[in-house]
């Protein structure tokens, strides 16, 4: 994965796409650096502080326009933005072969937001009684993939969109209490959104915190509490559990923390 200072000398080495009026979306920070790419085109690469495989996407790709889609929870159409977005990479894939690593990665990332969206897109209706706990976790683990997606692309927080997310978790387990798996992912959201107490008083009540089956959701609790070690230990038990996970901890932004970390490549892989 190419740190950011690498990413902005080969965006002005290599020269504008020329595919995108490259712009600003809505919702992204004020504070971004355009790199003149020695045409007419301007690369805009924003200056949040992810670590994500989303770095360096252009400000006014469809990318983007699907993160301002996320935001305003229209799901229909962020997903539809997406499929735009993964054909818009492939293009310039074909344009520019020597970005294959970075545009891969875009393409990972944009087919992750993809499921999210495919996973939120429908409303769920019930003939008896209120939504199962599983469904309500199922519901809020895309939201809180959504939040993490629109906090690495934009560099801000969505307030509103959090809390419904804390919300649906905690329904989920006043109807199964004993839920690992929500009670772990609501933990992490709350050491997200800074209310570290609350988050360690429900990482108390996990039952099942070295299980293998869990190492991915506590190996995330303990990233987001900012504990970059143990957060490594359980990443590895996670891959040496399911070698699948390493797709899943690739693509996400649960582990953006971690990308600089010197076992995370040789763990996970590259795009």
């Amino acid at each position: 994965m190419l740190n950011r200072s690498l990413l902005l000398s080969r965006l002005a080495l290599l020269g504008c796409w020329g595919l995108l009026s490259l712009g600003r979306p809505a919702g992204a920070q004020t504070s971004e650096r355009g790199v003149p790419t020695g045409g007419g085109h301007l690369v805009v690469v924003s200056t949040s502080p992810s670590e994500g495989l989303e770095v360096g996407i252009p400000r006014d790709s469809w990318y983007a326009k699907g993160i301002a889609l996320d935001q305003q929870g229209r799901w229909e159409d962020s997903f539809n933005a997406y499929r735009e977005a993964r054909a818009e990479f492939e293009r310039v894939l074909k344009e520019r072969p020597s970005w294959d690593q970075i545009i891969r990665g875009w393409q990972l990332k944009v087919d992750f937001q993809s499921d999210q969206s495919q996973r939120l897109k429908y409303p769920v209706y019930y003939r008896h009684g209120p939504p199962s706990s599983s469904v309500l976790f199922y519901r809020a683990a895309a939201k809180h993939n959504k939040w993490l997606g629109i906090r690495a692309f934009t560099g801000r927080l969505d307030r509103k969109l959090q809390e419904e997310i804390v919300s649906d978790y905690r329904k989920a387990l006043q109807q199964s209490p004993s839920y690992d798996s929500a009670r772990l992912a609501l933990a992490a959201m709350l050491h997200e959104t800074g209310r570290h107490s609350e988050a360690r008083q429900e990482f108390a009540q996990v039952n099942h915190v070295g299980r293998g089956w869990l190492a991915v959701e506590v190996a995330y609790y303990y990233c987001a509490a900012g504990e970059t070690e143990r957060a490594m230990e359980m990443l590895e038990k996670a891959v040496q559990y399911n070698s699948s996970n390493k797709r899943h901890v690739l693509r996400s932004n649960d582990f953006d923390r971690l990308r600089s970390h010197p076992r995370f490549k040789s763990l996970v892989g590259t795009p």
